[in-house]
């Protein structure tokens, strides 16, 4: 017989002997292995009680108890395979995260309020004769000019005349209380007066007077009312802080002090530079201003000339001050207005665009006064150098509204 009938064979008695099998469904299946498990189960006890024979009934529980202890992970467990899943949804994707810069990283203050802000403008002109000051003719042509820089940055411009050192303090926290900061884009605040300094002891720290340091005294600003009664710079740029005025907190608050500072001259440099145009033809400079006679806002009471640390006024964050001159010296004016309050007007008026920052417009301010101006009259020669003392984090820019 050869091989392939012998195959032929196999292949039918195979096919035969399955035609005899029974059909089974899955719950036969299914209830044939629960049978077998259960067998098993069965001969295993046997095995324990063969191999616990002759032991005392407690040594056989115990000997019992280890062997299930020590039994592998499934051993005498019944086993299922969880089901796979499959699913042609695919997985959600996580969204990217934002790029943009938020409020806190951006390089420019927000803008987009409601409002502006407020612009307050406190013009003290008219001296009382017992505060031993005159009166600063000028300062009205300066509260027109900023008045119209300020209109024209979108700003609702509140003024405020010849007030004391006590009212200048209770219209400032008025402004405080009264106006919606909430909704603005900023504040500024422009004081024209007369101004000095003081010299006050210094507080000194232990080591300072362990030390004995001998710069005890320092020098701070002051600002007149037309009683002659001062108030600190100090205390006019603490009133807008942000915990005095919250709705102000993160957005920029600007001053402009027109006052001097002191009775020190500034007697320049001699250098040749070329002639401003501009400012000669706006009137504040060139041949036809030369003949006007100027005049300083400070009390004119010469102090000892004993050096000093200047202190200067507490600068927070988001503050700018801008002072008209250095510490410890004049601010000029003119019957035609002061140079600085002139000069601010001039450039923000005919240079400021949308484009330029307020840093860079009141560095061509203090350009302006530093190059296009010099004292007239019985001190004639003299020089002004105006200070922008800056906490702010952001650029300043002032889009129409």
């Amino acid at each position: 017989m050869d091989d392939s009938h012998n195959k032929e064979g196999e292949e039918e008695v195979s096919a035969s002997s399955s035609s005899l099998q029974p059909h089974h469904n899955d719950s036969d299946v299914e209830g044939n292995q629960e049978q077998m498990e259960a067998s098993a189960e069965e001969n295993e006890e046997e095995m324990e009680e063969d191999e616990t024979e002759g032991l005392s009934k407690s040594l056989r529980r115990s000997f019992k108890a280890v062997k299930r202890f020590f039994k592998g992970p499934g051993d005498g467990a019944k086993k299922v395979d969880p089901k796979p899943t499959f699913s042609d949804e695919r997985p959600t994707p996580v969204p990217p995260v934002s790029q943009e810069p938020s409020d806190e990283d951006d390089d420019v203050y927000n803008f987009t309020h409601k409002y502006r802000g407020r612009a307050i403008i406190i013009n003290n002109e008219k001296f009382l004769r017992s505060s031993l000051f005159e009166s600063r003719p000028g300062s009205t042509c300066d509260e027109k000019a900023l008045k119209e820089v300020f209109k024209y940055l979108g700003f609702d411009v509140k003024c405020y005349y010849d007030l004391t050192a006590i009212e200048i303090k209770i219209a400032l926290e008025k402004e405080v209380r009264e106006y919606d900061h909430s909704n603005a884009d900023c504040l500024a605040v422009a004081i024209l007066s007369h101004g000095d300094s003081e010299i006050a002891e210094k507080a000194l720290s232990y080591h300072q007077q362990k030390a004995h340091k001998h710069d005890d005294k320092v020098r701070r600003d002051l600002i007149f009312g037309v009683d002659g009664n001062y108030i600190s710079t100090a205390s006019v740029i603490r009133t807008f802080q942000d915990s005095r005025c919250p709705g102000l907190e993160g957005k920029p608050r600007l001053f402009f002090l027109q006052a001097c500072r002191g009775d020190g001259y500034d007697d320049g440099l001699k250098v040749h530079v070329v002639p401003d145009t501009a400012a000669a033809a706006d009137g504040d400079a060139g041949n036809d201003s030369d003949r006007e006679t100027d005049a300083s806002d400070t009390r004119g009471i010469h102090s000892r000339h004993t050096r000093h640390v200047v202190s200067p006024a507490p600068i927070f964050k988001d503050f700018l001050v801008m002072y008209a001159t250095v510490p410890g010296h004049f601010a000029w004016r003119r019957p035609s207005g002061t140079w600085f309050i002139q000069s601010l007007r001039t450039v923000f008026m005919k240079q400021l665009t949308q484009q330029m920052s307020l840093t860079q417009a009141l560095t061509r301010v203090s350009r302006r006064v530093a190059q296009s101006y010099e004292s007239q009259g019985k001190m004639s020669g003299k020089k002004q150098m105006p200070v922008v003392e800056s906490m702010l984090v952001k650029d300043v820019y002032f889009p129409v509204k």
